[in-house]
């Protein structure tokens, strides 16, 4: 056993029953006489009939089947209008030491519910409600007209708080049973499985009757699939494992929990299993296991990071190392064991019935003795009559559902370059090397349609360009630089120095492009009239959620693209922008933050004008700016949550040799925030 699966049963030993009643010995105590405000009062203050009596080091027997919803959405309330990441996290961990102690079974729903889902991404129970279902639902229960809530939308941003305001004056003869959480969550799934928008309309409808105060909000973001409460999934294992440690009273052991709780979740990104570990009574030698990854729940993937040159990397490198073929696809991972066959995407969405000729394939080139495995790999569209690669848009314009063998008319080649699991056993903690040779074993080759990644051990700087530029004739992005031997595991959810990428425009602007979302936007002018004529784009605080900008792009597109463009932002417009940290050159219209563009730039420098990685780079309120830039495609593939965050673009920053740090650690400023002057001339055209 690997360091990283090491057990957490050291955390949870057998200990004293606890009892409920009283207050919770003096801990997270608020200050009655203070000016606190209320957005900063603690969750114990707002649920009081939970506050818990501790006599001892475990968890007690459980007490209610599920807790009020109000007091999750009094928890959601209070992180929304906390700015500050550690009490964030305090008051977070607060609210679970209540779930876990009063109502274990709660907890795999609190988490789920904290991340806006109702279940794992690769089951598909996704909500994301039309506004057109969700406006005739608040219409009914707030009383309002069409005209009026479309108003006060374009006011307030925000259909929940909309919802909120209105409905608090309304009175019914007949008071519905408060919300439970378990209530809540069971509705949702129903909600999801409805046949038609009617009956759909009437299971929301009861819902938000029953919903009181701040309840509705929360209720209508999470139905509409946009739940952004500035507390990430990133946030939730330090939360977890201050509220583990804190009932345990070992708080000196929160940062080790967390990291183990880290990798588990990376490797089983499942709350349940996380859930039915932290609320066992029985010691925990048992919880490793959710250190391995399992059999048809997809790991987050790793990645790498980008490197300018091929110095760059073999300075960073032992050799011998390896490089791969950079296949310009959609990232993939495939579980089988004898009686079924699973693809998922990087963002663990279930896409087995986009591709059954991967399915096929991969039943071709097994070897007959193996039971089960998991590949990690790269799905390309594949022109078998020139044997050929083609590019990642092509690949988009398959079908998501319904797809059958016989009416593909977009054929693809699985390029598969790893295996992380075999008859049973994890093999991520396996160098690559043995990695490798399991996978050579396990499988052959099937002409055009599952082929082994290219790859050519290293043994010196010499042996990479002749190889990069055979990559990039065979039609590839360029290649994938790996460790070997030596710190060569596979980490799941981890952008390490262990692997690397090496493009083929790296002698050409940045190493790498970037994945950006689409805020706001400028109207045309000239030949751009009527249509938008530049896009403001932002990346993701991790931390926060909250997006920052980066830059304005003008170049790249089409006539016949900017007007697609313009087609469906315009369906995303709104009143103000969403959690968007900008400087003061404000666009004409914002947009709800759900788009990911690729973009490519010549490099970064600082701005004032924009906010990538402003506490960062610490430089009066400068943040990162990506200059000269240029639309690439958009990524359907992506989700908002995998878009660039502020710390790669302050990373990519730093590593330009044409920045370096004084003496006090401050980075030095390398243009004079007028990074906007290359695209002004198209613009106008």
């Amino acid at each position: 056993m690997s360091k990283r699966q090491s057990s957490l049963s050291r955390f949870f030993k057998p200990a004293k029953r606890a009892t409920v009643g009283g207050q919770n010995n003096g801990e997270n105590k608020s200050d009655e006489k203070g000016n606190e405000k209320k957005k900063q009062e603690s969750i114990e203050e707002k649920n009081q009939s939970l506050q818990i009596k501790e006599e001892g080091n475990s968890f007690p027997e459980q007490k209610v089947k599920t807790l009020p919803f109000k007091g999750l959405a009094d928890c959601f309330d209070a992180l929304e209008n906390e700015s500050g990441k550690l009490k964030k996290r305090e008051i977070y961990a607060n609210y679970l030491k209540t779930v876990i102690t009063i109502c274990p079974n709660d907890l795999t729903d609190v988490l789920n519910l904290t991340t806006g889902q109702i279940a794992p991404t690769w089951e598909g129970k996704e909500l994301g409600i039309g506004d057109a279902i969700l406006k005739d639902v608040v219409k009914s229960v707030t009383g309002l007209k069409l005209s009026q809530l479309n108003d006060k939308i374009k006011e307030l941003g925000d259909i929940g708080i909309v919802a909120q305001n209105s409905k608090k004056n309304q009175k019914l003869l007949v008071q519905p049973k408060p919300l439970t959480i378990q209530g809540v969550v069971l509705r949702m799934k129903e909600i999801l499985e409805a046949d038609n928008s009617d009956i759909k309309k009437n299971k929301i409808t009861a819902l938000l009757v029953a919903a009181i105060g701040n309840e509705i909000r929360f209720i209508l973001r999470i139905l509409k699939g946009v739940f952004r409460i500035g507390f990430t999934d990133r946030s939730l294992p330090p939360a977890i494992a201050q509220a583990v440690c804190s009932i345990r009273k070992e708080n000196n052991r929160i940062e080790e929990l967390t990291e183990l709780i880290t990798n588990a979740v990376a490797r089983v990104p499942s709350f349940q299993y996380l859930s039915e570990h932290i609320t066992a009574n029985d010691p925990f030698e048992e919880f490793a296991k959710t250190n391995s990854v399992q059999l048809f729940i997809p790991f987050r993937p790793m990645l790498a990071k980008p490197k300018k040159s091929i110095t760059d990397i073999t300075s960073r490198f032992k050799f011998p190392f390896t490089a791969e073929y950079k296949y310009d696809g959609e990232r993939g991972q495939i579980h089988f064991n004898k009686n079924k066959i699973m693809v998922f995407t990087r963002n663990l969405e279930n896409y087995t019935e986009k591709y059954p000729d991967v399915i096929e394939a991969v039943k071709d080139a097994v070897n007959p003795n193996i039971q089960s495995f998991i590949i990690d790999c790269e799905i390309v569209a594949f022109n078998r009559e020139t044997n050929e690669f083609q590019e990642f848009q092509i690949l988009g314009r398959r079908a998501k559902k319904g797809v059958s063998v016989h009416s593909i008319a977009i054929n693809v080649c699985v390029n598969v370059f790893d295996i992380v699991y075999l008859n049973g056993k994890d093999l991520m903690d396996k160098p690559l090397k043995e990695r490798r040779d399991i996978l050579h074993s396990t499988f052959h080759e099937v002409s055009q349609r599952f082929l082994f990644a290219r790859f050519k051990n290293i043994e010196n700087e010499e042996d990479i360009l002749p190889f990069f530029e055979e990559a990039i004739n065979h039609r590839t992005e360029g290649l994938m630089c790996k460790t070997l031997i030596y710190d060569a595991e596979y980490i799941p959810d981890k952008r390490t120095d262990t692997w690397y990428k090496l493009k083929k425009d790296y002698l050409n602007g940045l190493a790498d492009t970037v994945d950006l979302v689409p805020v706001g936007a400028w109207m045309g002018e000239g030949k751009r009239a009527g249509v938008y004529g530049a896009f403001l784009l932002a990346c993701r605080d991790e931390d926060s959620g909250d997006f920052e900008t980066v830059t304005k792009v003008g170049t790249g597109f089409s006539d016949e693209a900017l007007q697609k463009l313009y087609e469906h932002l315009k369906t995303l417009e709104c009143k103000e922008k969403k959690n968007v940290k900008h400087g003061d050159n404000l666009p004409d219209v914002w947009f709800e933050p759900k788009d990911v563009w690729e973009i490519k730039g010549a490099d970064l420098s600082l701005s004032l004008q924009y906010k990538a990685g402003t506490k960062l780079v610490n430089t009066e309120g400068r943040g990162v700016c990506l200059r000269f830039p240029r639309y690439i495609r958009s990524r359907d593939d992506k989700e908002v949550n995998d878009i660039t965050t502020n710390k790669q673009i302050y990373d990519l920053y730093k590593d330009q040799p044409s920045v370096r740090e004084t003496k006090d650690g401050q980075m030095k400023i390398i243009n004079n925030d007028n990074e906007e002057e290359s695209q002004e001339s198209e613009e106008k055209e």
